[in-house]
């Protein structure tokens, strides 16, 4: 079984998630019951393959973004939300709200990148070279703040979208990014979907739906 698990997962207040430390402290406030259910995943894999020798596969993954998440805004996943924001903004008002300060930063993956990964490890002969680890971070090592991301997409629009920072918002977890020591041990050869390209292929998603541009 491959297990999808998402980062907030990892201790609160971690600066760097790294998989040796996933049980080491308490879930940030914010994510507490969803991130708890992640957790139940990889205990509940563990005790599959001591009981039935079912192998699972825990790959943690980061926020993941990229063209066919849902068309509302309120039910897209974060980075999504924003494009599809300042897409529906560029036709109609103009201002796009944003929660919390912005200065939150997090690692973001490209959904046709984990869609890759996947048929990698299904297709392979022999995945024994991950029985060792009971998870693995699907990492880049690297972060942006939401702050940078509104940049990003901005640049991808020709007249000025207003951006009203909704400071009643929480930030949530003030970093989540995940160590990629071990994923590029096992992948050496995998290759990441720029942010910016990533960004750039989202937002021709939401201009192609009708009535969004």
């Amino acid at each position: 079984m491959i297990n999808p698990i998402a980062n907030c997962a990892y201790p609160g207040l971690g600066e760097l998630y790294r998989e040796q430390e996933f049980w080491n402290g308490r879930l940030h406030e914010t994510v507490d019951a969803y991130g708890s259910t992640r957790r139940m995943l990889v205990a509940v894999s563990s005790a599959f393959r001591r009981q039935h020798s079912v192998r699972s596969l825990n790959f943690v993954v980061p926020n993941m973004y990229g063209p066919y998440d849902s068309a509302d805004p309120e039910k897209a996943h974060a980075l999504n939300a924003l494009v599809a924001k300042f897409v529906r903004a560029a036709s109609s008002s103009r201002r796009v709200e944003v929660w919390g300060s912005g200065s939150a930063v997090r690692e973001w993956l490209f959904a046709g990148d984990f869609g890759r990964l996947i048929l990698e490890v299904v297709r392979s002969a022999d995945v024994g070279y991950l029985d060792n680890h009971e998870i693995v971070n699907l990492a880049q090592c690297s972060g942006f703040s939401i702050r940078d991301l509104v940049d990003m997409i901005s640049r991808r629009f020709e007249d000025d979208i207003q951006v009203d920072w909704d400071l009643s918002r929480p930030d949530g977890a003030p970093r989540k990014v995940m160590d990629d020591t071990l994923f590029r041990t096992l992948f050496p050869d995998f290759e990441f979907t720029d942010l910016e390209a990533g960004i750039s292929k989202t937002a021709r998603y939401y201009r192609s739906l009708p009535d969004w541009g």
